[in-house]
């Protein structure tokens, strides 16, 4: 199943509030314990809270784990997402407001980039992005070997960022294909293959279009006259 990447602007600014407030969290959970009744809905929602605010790998460990995760989380969403998101979302540069930077002409060379900036962070290039310092430096300092991933100690983040940008890109890719195909241009250009196909013969007398015969009028401010083109 593929993630809904528009839903991740709302979970990384939840991600930042929830690392900013972590002790506020942890006492306003405990409270609420302490004043409701154990069978209530809030009670349940504030025990389900402290045990995934306090689960850890081993007794000894410093940090919690979600806490570590939502680290990562945090950082690939400041260096990658949340710029990229906000980019995508702006106005056309040429046609101004209301027009938004995401319409199709635009979408291959914003992908272009996206993918090359996805390509730096693998190969453990993420570790020199400054977004990732606090991560690793809980891994590398907080966190307990615990022999084997699946116990989810140092090893199970050690192996995390791999695991999670294989899967971004891969789902990343799985729904942006229809935008990397030789089709695209006949929709960035008009957003109609046929419409494109005549506007560039008309532009560029394109070869090896079908030989038909079609008329077209252009009239501007600049031209008052009727220009008629015909090909053949």
């Amino acid at each position: 199943m593929m993630p809904n990447f528009g839903r991740w602007g709302t979970v990384s600014a939840a991600a930042k509030i929830v690392l900013e407030n972590w002790t506020a969290f942890w006492f306003m959970g405990k409270v609420i314990l302490n004043i409701e009744p154990a069978d209530s809905y809030v009670a349940k929602i504030a025990k389900s809270l402290l045990d995934l605010m306090s689960a850890k790998a081993d007794k000894k460990q410093k940090t919690p784990s979600h806490y570590v995760s939502l680290l990562f989380f945090s950082a690939f969403c400041e260096d990658f997402f949340d710029p990229n998101m906000e980019w995508m979302k702006r106005n056309d540069p040429v046609f101004g407001a209301g027009s938004y930077g995401n319409i199709s002409r635009l979408v291959p060379e914003h992908l272009y980039i996206l993918f090359n900036q996805l390509g730096t962070m693998k190969n453990d290039g993420w570790k020199s992005i400054p977004a990732f310092k606090q991560f690793l430096t809980a891994v590398d300092e907080l966190m307990p070997e615990k022999g084997e991933v699946r116990y989810g100690g140092k090893e199970f983040f050690v192996k995390l960022p791999k695991v999670f940008l294989g899967r971004f890109e891969s789902s990343f890719r799985a729904q942006t294909v229809q935008w990397r195909t030789k089709d695209i241009i006949c929709m960035a250009i008009a957003g109609n293959p046929t419409i494109a196909k005549w506007l560039l013969r008309w532009i560029f007398e394109m070869p090896g279009l079908p030989n038909t015969t079609a008329v077209m009028q252009h009239k501007t401010k600049t031209r008052p006259k009727i220009v008629q083109l015909q090909f053949y």
